[in-house]
């Protein structure tokens, strides 16, 4: 039993691109599998160390929305060292990656009644998480023959 909203909703593109490449693989196909996103090497030694030292530190509560105060300090000075650019920690917002972040945007700011013009080719899922937040997406494509640049006149014409 789902809701009305979740039947119109598709299949992740992504995920289905995912267990293609996964069903060539069994067939013995060599596969470059640009789907979920999934590294194909482990977890680095550092990445682990730490997540063990988080556990045992008993770093294992809920934080505020917008994420660790320390981290958003971090995101903010990396910013600033890498790019020149600088921000305050208070306009850095954390999630649990960029499809948590586009999907909490997503049911933010669109609702019933909206279009929301979006671009493709793109993240397949932003389609889909405009729909779930019950607008209607107006999806313009770019074109190989102009190296799948936005144009302004095909945006403002949606």
């Amino acid at each position: 039993m789902l809701s009305e909203r979740m039947k119109q909703v598709g299949m992740s593109p992504t995920m289905k691109g995912t267990m293609e490449a996964e069903k060539l693989r069994r067939q013995g196909i060599e596969v470059v599998d640009l789907g979920a996103g999934e590294p194909d090497f482990p977890t680095p030694a550092h990445v682990t160390a730490a997540a063990h030292d988080a556990l045992n530190h008993n770093f294992t509560k809920y934080t505020a929305n917008a994420g660790v105060a320390e981290l958003r300090e971090a995101v903010v000075a990396r910013y600033r060292d890498d790019y020149g650019v600088t921000y305050d920690a208070k306009d850095v917002i954390l999630s649990a990656g960029g499809k948590q972040a586009l999907f909490n945007a997503a049911l933010a700011l669109f609702g019933p009644g909206d279009e929301v013009i979006t671009h493709a080719p793109g993240w397949p899922t932003l389609v889909e998480q405009i729909k779930l937040a019950g607008a209607k997406p107006v999806v313009v494509r770019s074109r190989p023959e102009t190296g799948f640049v936005l144009e302004a006149d095909r945006l403002l014409a949606a």
